[in-house]
């Protein structure tokens, strides 16, 4: 979503609703099986989209535990927005991942960032690394675009 909505947002097109279903069954999938932590999932899911839009178009997102996917996971999203004219789209996009694999590298990028970040003398939340998290600390910016030039406006500052 936070990829996705900054296009809809840049293209100005107004998307009406955001439909998310995703099923997995890894340990993430286990923890939130739990209610109390899918609530929080999925709030931080619908707000984000109101972060980047500045309105909250409808939303639904599900999220389920199937054991027997192990470590891979399905999402499927509907986004229903106008288009040119206010002509009503669809698009609509299914995606499947090993949770792992998806995982490692950024895991790597981030102990990398963060040793160069400690050597560099930063101390704190390290907002320039907000484009590795769904829920950043220490920033408001939802939008992976500018999440993501934060981190390259900072390792240009350190060199």
């Amino acid at each position: 979503k936070s990829t996705l909505a900054p296009m809809f947002a840049a293209r100005n097109l107004e998307v009406m609703s955001w439909v998310g279903h995703n099923i997995f069954g890894n340990m993430d999938g286990k923890v939130l099986d739990d209610p109390a932590n899918k609530k929080s999932k999925v709030t931080s899911k619908d707000r984000l989209l109101h972060q980047i839009f500045g309105y909250s178009p409808q939303t639904l997102v599900s999220i389920e535990y199937i054991e027997s996917l192990g470590d891979w996971k399905t999402a499927w999203d509907h986004i229903h927005f106008r288009g040119f004219l206010g002509t009503p789209m669809t698009m609509q996009f299914t995606w499947q991942g090993c949770d792992s694999i998806l995982a490692a590298p950024l895991v790597i990028d981030l102990v990398r960032l963060t040793e160069r970040a400690h050597r560099h003398g930063d101390r704190g939340l390290l907002t320039f690394l907000a484009s590795f998290f769904k829920s950043p600390l220490g920033t408001n910016e939802h939008n992976f675009v500018k999440q993501f030039e934060m981190l390259e406006a900072w390792v240009n500052e350190v060199g």
